[in-house]
């Protein structure tokens, strides 16, 4: 009996990696069209450009791997990811607006004793972790700047062992250098949002999760806690519960040999999970505050739309959706808009269209190697099947925004990525060596 569970859970891990491979096959074919039109329709041309970044990029993994001891590089990624992001948030002003704005001045309120008037429900915890910074250091949008690079320091480091753990050392290696130097990351950490925040908890509660699985007396409570305060600092809702439940029935129910004790853990997890919130939320109400909500619909309805909305609005249920969509694309845009102008006053034009060209090759190299490592995954078994919690968040941003929901937000799921597209890198550097390099 255990043989055909382990069996069917192999089975539905095969057929979720041969569908994402299908899908990042054709999203590096359809990028690969698109890009021809940056070198006069020449698909030659793109393809050697191509095959030189592939190439340095090769290299760029064999100096990781050969070049520094486990020390050195911890050392040298520590310093490139602080550095480079410290640097960002000193050039590339951002004034707070928007929503950021109002998170601020509410904390400021908080930090001054008055906590009757939050309106940004859902983001109650954050404001805050706002307001205990505000008041230790007054004025403390820089600070937040700072927690922020110190933040996605921590999340490099996480990418680092995940890897390592799941994979290879040079794995993590190579994954941990991608994130470090990825421009939207290091630009976004002038926002004064709870994303890279909670981004940290995530990959923080994922390493748990995949290092010690649920075989550890109590460090999957730890885990649970983490996922909490991830989804309260940034909430995306059930997505994460859903997550982690389909990961450890795929991967620890199935082929667990002790399945009792593994499912009562899983509860617990889902136990822990809530009544972390509830104590968040217990404390919140003492503070004289009303109820906050899990999910991020009451932050979509009360940042973009408003408390005080006419009921009537919902009645046609298109319409309100097409508002909703236009709201978040306006709010997007308005958050980076002060940082893309910043960067424009660095470059020219041409210089403009030489970084949109590099973010294309990015991209393609990016489906490229992911289709390697998918197809590696495909064919050969590997000795840990701790991706698959990578491989589903993947899937679940990619159908949430199939179906237009805007409850899982992209930069959540691009560690993923870089840390699943290193064993892509690494499988075509080994085969690379071994075909030119052979004795």
């Amino acid at each position: 009996m255990n043989h055909i569970q382990t069996g069917f859970s192999s089975f539905f891990s095969k057929m979720i990696i041969g569908t994402m491979l299908a899908f990042f096959v054709y999203s590096c074919w359809n990028a690969f069209e698109g890009s021809k039109q940056f070198f006069g329709g020449s698909a030659t041309s793109l393809t050697i450009v191509l095959s030189i970044f592939v190439i340095l990029l090769l290299l760029l993994s064999s100096i990781l791997q050969y070049r520094f001891t486990d020390k050195q590089f911890l050392i040298f990624l520590m310093s490139i990811t602080v550095l480079v992001r410290f640097v960002a948030i000193l050039f590339f002003d951002a004034p707070v607006i928007g929503d950021m704005r109002a998170m601020y001045e509410t904390a400021k309120q908080v930090a001054l004793g008055s906590s009757s008037n939050i309106a940004l429900v859902s983001q109650v915890p954050f404001i805050i972790y706002e307001s205990v910074l505000i008041r230790v250091f007054g004025d403390a949008t820089f600070v937040l700047q700072l927690c922020n690079v110190l933040y996605c320091a921590g999340t490099a480091f996480f990418i680092y062992r995940i890897a390592a753990i799941l994979f290879q050392e040079e794995c993590g290696r190579i994954a941990a250098v991608f994130y470090s130097l990825y421009l939207p990351n290091i630009l976004s950490c002038s926002l004064l949002t709870g994303e890279l925040f909670s981004i940290f908890l995530f990959y923080f509660a994922s390493y748990i999760l995949i290092h010690k699985g649920l075989s550890h007396s109590y460090i999957w409570a730890c885990a649970a806690i983490l996922f909490a305060l991830s989804n309260m600092m940034y909430p995306v809702g059930a997505f994460i519960l859903i997550l982690v439940i389909v990961y450890v029935l795929l991967v620890e129910v199935f082929q667990s040999a002790d399945k009792q004790n593994v499912l009562l853990k899983l509860i617990g997890v889902l136990a822990v999970f809530y009544a972390t919130h509830f104590g968040m939320n217990y404390g919140i109400q003492a503070m004289g505050i009303k109820q906050y909500a899990i999910s991020n619909d009451t932050y979509v309805q009360s940042v973009l739309i408003g408390e005080q909305r006419n009921k009537q609005e919902t009645v046609q249920a298109k319409s309100m959706k097409e508002r909703l969509d236009q709201n978040l694309s306006e709010l997007e845009t308005e958050r980076l808009a002060a940082v893309k102008l910043s960067a424009d006053r660095l470059s020219s034009e041409g210089m403009n269209g030489i970084l949109l060209k590099g973010e294309k090759r990015i991209f393609i190299a990016v489906t490229l190697f992911m289709s390697i490592a998918l197809l590696h995954f495909l064919i050969q078994k590997q000795k840990s099947e701790g991706y698959m919690l990578l491989l589903l968040l993947i899937i679940g941003y990619i159908g949430m925004k199939l179906l237009n929901k805007d409850v899982v937000y992209s930069n959540l799921t691009i560690p993923s990525l870089f840390i699943l597209q290193s064993f892509g890198v690494y499988m075509l550097s080994f085969y690379c060596q071994r075909l030119f390099f052979k004795k």
